[in-house]
């Protein structure tokens, strides 16, 4: 693994803050945007070939964008495109998977896996990461159920709690031209 990005961030190799094992990599007040990386090695690489990649992340008052990313690279050297997963949720969170599915495009001859932090003032932690490639359909990633406190949470998912008309945890927004309320006896 190595370091990437600019200097306005802190990477770090951490203990005590882990999935599992005794070790985490951590980036903290990221700035622009820093990242752990390493060369993804298939050996040689085809067009059309397929990747999956996965890693645990957990955030520390994180805000910004904290992801991982497949991306790919010409023969020369030269950034094709790349793949992001979705990002861990603002905050404090508890370890959530993230997963991506990417596939090399015409004159990919690498791909680089990247741990990122973008614009983030707290810290964000990763660990367990891992990537196989992938012959035919892509499996499911795994889903993290939204009320088991690993990943992200919905605040009053069902809709039960709230006051003055509004439950809570949820805002309206849009145009007023339409009306939203709450409602009971509709469930």
């Amino acid at each position: 693994w190595a370091p990437t990005g600019p200097s306005t961030g802190t990477l770090g190799w951490a203990s005590g803050t882990d999935h599992s094992g005794s070790y985490s990599v951590e980036i903290t007040g990221s700035g622009t945007q820093a990242a752990w990386t390493q060369v993804i090695n298939t050996g040689a690489l085809s067009t059309g070939e397929q990747l999956q990649a996965t890693v645990w992340a957990e955030g520390s008052a994180a805000t910004g964008a904290n992801d991982l990313e497949v991306a790919w690279f010409g023969a020369s050297g030269n950034w094709l495109t790349s793949n992001v997963s979705s990002p861990l949720p603002d905050g404090t969170s508890n370890w959530t998977d993230l997963g991506v599915d990417a596939t090399a495009p015409a004159g990919a001859a690498y791909g680089v896996l990247y741990l990122v932090s973008s614009k983030d003032t707290g810290s964000v932690y990763f660990d367990d990461a891992a990537v196989s490639v992938v012959t035919g359909a892509f499996p499911a990633l795994a889903a993290v159920p939204l009320t088991s406190g690993v990943g992200p949470t919905l605040v009053n998912a069902g809709f039960e709690q709230g006051a003055n008309g509004v439950p809570t945890g949820w805002a309206p927004t849009g145009p007023s031209t339409g009306t939203l309320g709450w409602a009971s006896g509709t469930d």
